[in-house]
């Protein structure tokens, strides 16, 4: 979606990512039950923020971008945490890249 292009395009001048990144996860937040219901009474849109959960050339990142302020808070992930987790569909995408090119 262009709100996870718009993320990962604020990490990217944010500088706070080293290298090369991949991520293992992208997702839209959902608002706060609070601002949902302002919103639909009139009040301002709540914030766009976009979760993503990666590695980069010095290790795990997690990067919370708020699309809408054009903000970006990253948060080192400790080695002790190990990597950061795969989705379902993560080992079908490897087969797809790997296997012809065997």
């Amino acid at each position: 979606s262009e709100e996870i292009k718009e993320a990962v395009r604020l990490l990217a001048a944010s500088r706070e990512a080293s290298g090369k990144v991949m991520f293992c996860s992208a997702k839209l937040a959902e608002p706060t039950k609070l601002d949902y219901q302002r919103f639909k009474t009139g009040g301002p849109a709540p914030p766009r923020v976009v979760s993503l959960v990666g590695i980069d050339e010095v290790g795990g990142l997690e990067a919370l971008a708020d699309t809408h302020a054009g903000a970006v808070e990253v948060r080192r992930l400790p080695a002790s945490a190990g990597q950061p987790s795969l989705s379902g569909r993560d080992p079908i995408n490897c087969y797809k890249v790997l296997l012809p090119n065997e």
